[in-house]
């Protein structure tokens, strides 16, 4: 045994103490805070509290050298080249140049710590540790340190880890890390996090609610020992367990080393099967005092220079001399990422490798299953994903022996395919794309403005999006914020949260030109080529190059929003459905102020949302998560929808699906049918942390726009460009329905047949009409709807005539004058009214039913257009009419007078008669008086 005692106590102790070994060495160290070891050179360093030193240490040997680094120096990562020290009596890390052997200088931190350092051995500079910069676990802090330039690059709260985090161990490659909260917690658990060292962000994927023990990092990013069990990357399936703890697996032979109750423990990898044991010496230095919170985590290493396994103990640092074991077998492991992004429709070329491929017999890689097109070549994975293969796929890849044939090792790879995207720098809240689908507009609200309240309203930031070349041509903050913009090829339009105003901008966003309004716009809508629509109170139209206004659409007020995109380069006007590429007119919707020609009344069952965005192919979607047929009714609901909306281009609804797992929310892209609503196909974009509040967006909001074979997507501070897979649009089935274009005009004149016009399935189909008139017949099997337009014509006439009182529109009368009927004319078809012609509206309410009970309704209008000679007749002849008819009365009323007058003379006369009678009666009776006076005098003058 050999001694070696220096100046500061430390006693170092070379002795032959192991079971299996011919000449092992170890050494006795006092006051050690961690033990490092540079695998690739063998050297081992252990941190020494009371002298505030690092000390470095070789077998046979002893010390070789110190380095001085500031006070209580404890956990010790190893960075490539570089070895960071974490001292916590003044928080800071340390960096020691193992090329140069010095120092390089420190970064200082704050809180409580370091402790839980941790880094991978890509090339970068990043190392991390965690300090409690508060008074609660949750206030715990991961810091991501620049060991090159000395600095804090990062510093995140890990709160959202949701644990009380002491030890933490990255992947090699730096894409995956595991904690625990050993010492602070029970069960300490074990989880799995993503990591995303560029961003610095920490995802939590996994959990284990139990308690294991040390957690250590297996090779080729394959594996994560806890404790004494092997777990796979995924931390989900547990492999095999071995003996002691830590496990430190070796990355060539088929070995693995731990510890337990004194001892070395070595088993083989593959089977877990014993190989040896080796029994250390009992410690002759005591443990410094230690919190009982705090454990020693051992340390086992290999050095791969000199072919020994390193154990560092508390008190004690051993070498074991593997060349000593004989029957160790070199290890068949398959090397290979652990996890592979690519973009879709780019070709990946990945090196897959064996440990100890030069040996025999010869190591065969196979693919034993994976998406189509995979290949292996000349070592290396190749596959070129499709638009069919974004979100998840799985590559299963097994090592077999060339000779038996029998699988050595075998791995799953995990292939996320990705859609292009842009970052935005902020939240966007809705986009705009320019007719052609080559530019996208898309706003937000600017850094810092996330949480505030929809009535106060501050900054936002406005971007334009060459799609092509998914390039960004400007950005521009607007200070008093964006109510509303939209963008054409040339012009970007906005309308800013104050004033009655709207901007004119070219895609630089510059040359602004200003336009005041008389409301303020809650919409701006491109109408035509030189046209945009500014809708408020008052809708006002104007000349997009003029920026004058123009004379509005006659009766374009009379509905709330009587403009809207309905994508697929077809627009919703106050009476029309047009074709903005073409300006064609493919279907008249809404009754106007012409004459109509009266049907017989009847409810057509047609749902009040039958024109808008989210609608075509005789479907349409309710509440942004529900597919619903012509009246409504449900046909299927997606419940976890965020967002949905019906391609023009193919048959289907594409739908943003949210899903919950864990802490984690899953992003799908989905592509139902319109027949059942059933899913076909889903790819997941997006997998990211649900713990972040939404921002407070308030207003209109697009998230998502579906350019002919191309949809944009808002995702937070992204835009996902994703190509719709023409594979599976393909297989969609399409509903019977009905088509946008429609007849919408139809000249008087006989019988004339007006088809209808379906997309499907249009053999087995039964047509009906949900309101009939005279005048109108359909033919169930056909859909040729037959009108009478001699019939129909005749009988709008006889309401012009004025025989139908009841007929007259809204208690007016029509506008049968040419000018205001050419008006109106002109307001639904674009169109001039010839001069002798005269225009009046007739409704159909169709529908059409498949033998499989699909069906689809339509309620449009068909102009009938006449002569205007058959109206003025019909008025003339109505006026003469009224002419006879007052002559008539005169006539009557004539006579009527005169037999008045006799009549009242005759009354007259025979009302004289008995007042002669009275009078005479009244004579004789005054003659009787006389006498009987002149009788009764005589009496009174004769004698008694």
């Amino acid at each position: 045994m050999l001694t070696v005692r220096h100046s500061l106590g430390m006693v170092v102790v070379f002795a032959c103490q192991l079971c299996l070994a011919d000449d092992p060495y170890s050494i006795e160290v006092k006051d050690v805070g961690d033990w490092a070891v540079h695998e690739e050179t063998g050297r081992v360093f252990a941190s020494i509290q009371s002298g505030n030193e690092v000390v470095e240490y070789q077998p046979k040997t002893g010390e070789v050298r110190r380095f001085k680094v500031g006070e209580t120096p404890e956990e010790m990562i190893i960075k490539r080249d570089q070895l960071i020290v974490g001292c916590k009596k003044s928080p800071a890390l340390f960096v020691i140049d193992l090329n140069t052997n010095q120092v390089a200088g420190s970064v200082k931190l704050i809180g409580k710590g370091p402790h839980a350092l941790f880094c991978s051995q890509v090339d970068n500079n990043l190392v991390y540790c965690l300090c409690n910069t508060g008074a609660a676990f949750p206030d715990g802090e991961v810091f991501q340190i620049d060991s090159e330039n000395l600095q804090v690059r990062k510093q995140l709260k890990t709160q959202t880890w949701g644990h009380d985090v002491r030890h933490v161990v990255m992947a090699t490659d730096g894409k995956w890390m595991s904690l625990d909260a050993r010492g602070a917690s029970s069960p300490s658990g074990a989880y799995l996090l993503k990591v995303d060292e560029d961003q610095g962000t920490f995802t939590q994927i996994f959990g284990h609610h139990d308690s294991f023990g040390e957690l250590v990092a297996g090779p080729a990013n394959r594996y994560w020992t806890l404790g004494n069990h092997l777990y796979s990357l995924d931390m989900t399936q547990k492999i095999r367990s071995f003996t002691g703890s830590p496990v430190a697996i070796h990355p060539t032979l088929d070995l693995a080393v731990s510890y337990v109750s004194g001892k070395l423990v070595l088993e083989k990898f593959s089977t877990g099967a014993s190989i040896a044991d080796a029994k250390f010496p009992s410690a002759q230095v005591s443990s410094p005092s230690r919190s009982h919170s705090e454990t020693f985590d051992p340390t086992i290493k290999y050095d791969l220079r000199n072919g020994y396994a390193v154990v560092g103990l508390e008190t004690r640092c051993c070498w074991v001399d593997l060349k000593d074991f004989t029957n160790l077998q070199p290890l068949r492991m398959l090397v290979a990422p652990s996890g592979i992004s690519t973009l879709v429709e780019e070709m990946f070329r990945i090196p897959i490798n064996v440990t100890n491929a030069e040996l025999e017999p010869k190591a065969i890689i196979e693919i034993e299953s994976g998406p189509k097109g995979v290949i292996l070549e000349e070592g290396h994975l190749i596959w070129k994903p499709s638009v069919e293969d974004v979100g998840f796929s799985t590559i299963q890849l097994a090592v077999k022996d060339s000779m038996s044939q029998e699988t050595i090792d075998s791995v799953a790879l995990n292939v996320h395919v990705t859609l292009p995207e842009i970052e935005l720098g902020f939240h966007a809240k809705s986009m705009e794309v320019s007719p052609s689908g080559k530019v996208l507009l898309v706003w937000g609200m600017a850094v810092g403005q996330e949480n505030r309240h929809p009535a106060h309203p501050g900054p936002d930031k406005l971007m334009v999006i060459d799609l092509s070349t998914l390039k960004t041509l400007a950005v521009q903050e607007v200070p008093q914020g964006i109510r509303f913009a939209t963008i054409d090829d040339k012009y970007v339009f906005l309308a800013p949260n104050s004033g009655n105003v709207f901007y004119r901008l070219d895609h630089t966003l510059k040359a602004s030109k200003r336009q005041f309004l008389k409301s303020a716009p809650l919409r701006l809508v491109k109408i035509s080529a030189t046209e945009l629509v500014a809708l408020g109170e008052v809708i006002e139209t104007f000349d997009i190059e003029k920026m004058q206004a123009k004379p509005t659409d006659v009766g374009a007020g009379h509905s709330h929003m009587p403009y809207i995109d309905l994508e697929g380069g077809l627009l919703q006007k106050p009476y029309s459905i047009v074709n903005t590429h073409s300006g064609e007119v493919l279907r008249l919707h809404t009754m106007s102020q012409l004459p109509r020609v009266e049907t017989t009344s009847g409810d057509s069952g047609m749902h009040n949302q039958r024109n808008d965005q989210s609608r075509g192919w005789g479907r349409m979607v309710v509440n942004g998560n529900s597919l619903a047929n012509f009246r409504g009714g449900q046909i299927a609901s997606w419940p976890q929808s965020q967002t949905c909306l019906i391609s023009h281009a193919w048959p289907m609804a594409v739908v943003v699906s949210a899903s919950n797992n864990g802490r984690m929310l899953e992003l799908s892209l989905q592509y139902c049918n319109l027949t059942e609503g059933t899913v076909m196909h889903s790819s997941v974009f997006d997998v990211r942390p649900n713990n972040g509040p939404s921002p407070n967006f308030y207003g209109e909001r697009n998230q998502m726009r579906i350019v002919g074979n191309k949809i944009c997507l808002i995702n937070r501070d992204k835009i996902m460009i994703a190509p719709i897979p023409e594979a599976i649009a393909e297989q969609m089935p399409l509903p019977i329905c009905f088509t946008e274009k429609q007849t919408t005009e139809v000249e008087v004149g006989g019988k004339k047949r007006v088809l209808l016009n379906v997309a499907g399935q249009t053999t087995g189909v039964t047509f009906s009409l949900m309101a009939e008139s005279p005048g109108i017949d359909l033919e169930a099997d056909s859909g040729n709807v037959t009108l009478d337009t001699d019939e129909l014509w005749a009988s709008t006439i006889a309401a012009a005539s004025g025989e139908h009182p009841h007929s007259m529109h809204d208690g007016a009368v029509p506008p049968w004058q040419h000018d205001e009927n050419s008006k109106w004319y002109k307001a639904m078809t674009g169109k001039v009214l010839a001069e002798d012609k005269l225009a009046v509206q007739l409704q159909l309410s169709v529908q059409v039913r498949d033998s499989e009970g699909q069906e689809d309704a339509l309620q449009f209008i068909v102009l009938l257009v006449g002569p205007a000679a058959d109206v003025s007749k019909a008025q003339e002849d109505r006026n003469k009419l009224l002419v006879e008819q007052q002559e008539q009365v005169q006539v009557l009323a004539e006579a009527g007078r005169e037999t008045r007058l006799k009549s009242a003379q005759e009354a007259k006369l025979e009302a004289t008669k008995p007042q002669e009678r009275l009078d005479q009666l009244e004579a004789r009776i005054r003659r009787i008086e006389a006498t009987l006076d002149a009788i009764l005098q005589k009496l009174e003058d004769k004698p008694r």
